[in-house]
């Protein structure tokens, strides 16, 4: 099995549903989920960890979000839209300095 054979991606679009964002994110987390969908017209997100009494957020994501997850490992990690606006516009090499950087 290759890397790639282990790379899940989930574009969150205005076609996304909560049963699509609840059935990747159970690839996840292997706990009671339950996604909510902020409004209507928001297109964001929440899921919650709904396992034990007192549920707690797992993750946040809204329109042009890009989920990435490595089924292998269990790693992920969520780019922002406007990160990847911004990598889109810019391009790889002409990205405004420390563009990932926390400072």
């Amino acid at each position: 099995m290759t890397l790639q054979d282990d790379l899940h991606f989930l574009i969150i679009t205005t076609q996304t549903t909560v049963d699509q964002l609840h059935d990747f994110t159970m690839l996840l987390v292997e706990t009671d989920i339950e996604v909510v969908q902020h409004s209507e017209g928001e297109m964001a997100f929440s899921v919650y960890d709904v396992s034990s009494d007192e549920a707690h957020i797992i993750l946040e994501v809204a329109i042009g979000d890009i989920i990435c997850l490595n089924e292998n490992t269990g790693a992920f990690f969520i780019i922002p839209h406007m990160a990847f606006l911004n990598m889109c516009h810019y391009g790889p090499t002409n990205a405004p300095p420390k563009f990932f950087s926390n400072n």
